[in-house]
């Protein structure tokens, strides 16, 4: 088993941001109108509070070194397209005026990390079954406005999850579709 490498530096970073600037810094959490640049990338790793650190540091933990064990280059792309899909979604549809975590990212992640599972046949029902269940979750979340795991000072948001949710799965499906792609040359020549 390899030392997820990558899942440590970026976690080693979310602590250090959180020692540094303390829980919903200002001046790093993503807010409607500002015109700096840097929010749309730190407002995913900056949190309101230690239980949504704890929450959102787990997860990315345990999922972050799932998906390093298989290719770690999935681990930035789900990080990049699961905040850029957030990112047009703050722009766009989202009527608060400020957004924070991880969460969001960590849905895509998750995706990703259960897609992997599904190569082993060891764990392919428990991921297909934890994909039905998050998805379950999500859906549940979006309809009664609350957040089924964790309750924190700010609203949940389960759009930012669904959209997380969506981009990993869209990225499995590339992921796929060039997987079978690249099958096929290699046997043709």
């Amino acid at each position: 088993m390899k030392f997820p490498i990558l899942t440590a530096v970026i976690s080693v970073v979310i602590v250090t941001l959180y020692i540094v600037f303390g829980a919903n810094p200002e001046t790093l959490v993503w807010q409607r109108g500002s015109h700096d640049m840097w929010r749309w990338v730190s407002g995913h790793f900056v949190h309101i509070s230690g239980t949504h650190l704890i929450w959102n540091l787990c997860a990315f933990i345990i999922l972050g070194s799932i998906i390093e064990q298989h290719r770690k280059h999935e681990l930035l792309i789900g990080l990049i397209i699961g905040a850029v899909v957030i990112n047009v979604y703050l722009a766009t549809g989202y009527d608060l005026p400020a957004y924070a975590g991880l969460s969001g990212v960590l849905n895509s992640l998750l995706v990703i990390a259960l897609y992997r599972l599904c190569d082993s046949h060891i764990y392919r029902n428990a991921a297909i079954l934890t994909l039905v269940g998050s998805m379950l979750k999500i859906i549940v979340e979006i309809n009664s406005g609350t957040s089924l795991v964790s309750h924190l000072a700010w609203p949940p948001v389960p759009q930012a999850h669904l959209l997380g949710w969506l981009a990993g799965i869209t990225l499995c499906i590339m992921i796929n579709t060039s997987k079978r792609y690249h099958f096929k040359i290699a046997h043709k020549v």
